[in-house]
């Protein structure tokens, strides 16, 4: 068995550049086909999450933080590759290039939900966004799962207002929102967590930071201190873009990922004598 065993993985585009991304809690694979419209250059290959898309449910009590990684690194394979993860999927992502820094040719976070960074710059942001979120964990311990949805999607649905969401999106949220038990990074003391956090100063892999200017106030704070931990990386900022933005936004992302990839290649080549 592999950690692929039931996961659904989709392909996008032909191109020569490869490309694995990891798409959000509640997300699917199929929302990159969107990114490789714009990005010709690339093939992306991205999995669906287990209970997301395709993919078989999840059917165990603890966090998906470890089979995620694993299901990301059988993705990539043995070459390294350009990573993209968007919110969970970023912080899958990050855990993976610290972990595995060898698989990974660029890593690009898009809004990374990591917890354990505010947690030590910002502490009074972390209570706060906790306190915000818990009519959402109360509800969904309490087996209201629309209420719970309707709570998650106000959080970090990037200002799309439940009402407005079409029936049939609204019923499949519904339904899968209970897996958000195992996706959410509420671990954000753990020892895995701060593990990964003391190990972003030995990245030496290109890092691209992403996140809309209209985000929630506890990934802005992430991106920042993110941006002072990684002295590699560079960071962009998308106008009119909430959390949502790797959805939204895909051609604006396309062209920083085009432009950031081709600009490390260059600092690669090596002038003539």
């Amino acid at each position: 068995m592999t950690a692929l065993d039931g996961i659904n993985v989709e392909t996008f585009g032909t191109g020569p550049r490869r490309v694995v991304a990891l798409h959000c809690a509640l997300g699917r694979a199929a929302t990159w086909s969107a990114l490789s419209r714009h990005l010709e250059e690339a093939t992306i290959t991205a999995p669906d999450w287990p209970s997301h898309g395709k993919s078989v449910p999840w059917t165990r009590n603890d966090l998906m933080l470890e089979t995620a990684i694993s299901i990301a690194a059988e993705c990539i394979g043995g070459e390294p590759v350009d990573l993209v993860g968007h919110s969970y999927g970023a912080l899958v992502a990050l855990h993976l290039a610290t972990e595995r820094p060898e698989l990974v040719k660029s890593l690009t976070l898009i809004e990374p939900i990591f917890l354990v960074a505010c947690a030590h710059d910002a502490p009074e942001v972390l209570d706060s966004y906790l306190a915000d979120m818990l009519p959402h964990f109360e509800s969904l311990m309490a087996g209201d799962t629309e209420t719970a949805a309707k709570e998650f999607i106000g959080m970090w649905g990037g200002g799309a207002s439940w009402e407005h969401i079409p029936e049939p999106v609204r019923a499949g949220l519904v339904a899968q929102i209970p897996v958000i038990t195992a996706c959410r990074p509420g671990d954000y003391n753990s020892a895995k967590d701060e593990e990964a956090l003391a190990r972003l100063g030995r990245l030496t892999m290109p890092v691209l930071l992403v996140h809309g200017d209209r985000t929630v106030e506890i990934i802005k704070v992430i991106m920042q201190s993110l941006a002072r931990r990684l002295p590699q990386s560079e960071s962009a900022v998308i106008e009119k873009a909430g959390h949502m933005v790797a959805n939204t936004h895909a051609k604006v992302i396309a062209e920083i990922l085009t432009r950031f990839w081709t600009e490390q290649e260059n600092r690669l080549v090596s002038p003539l004598c």
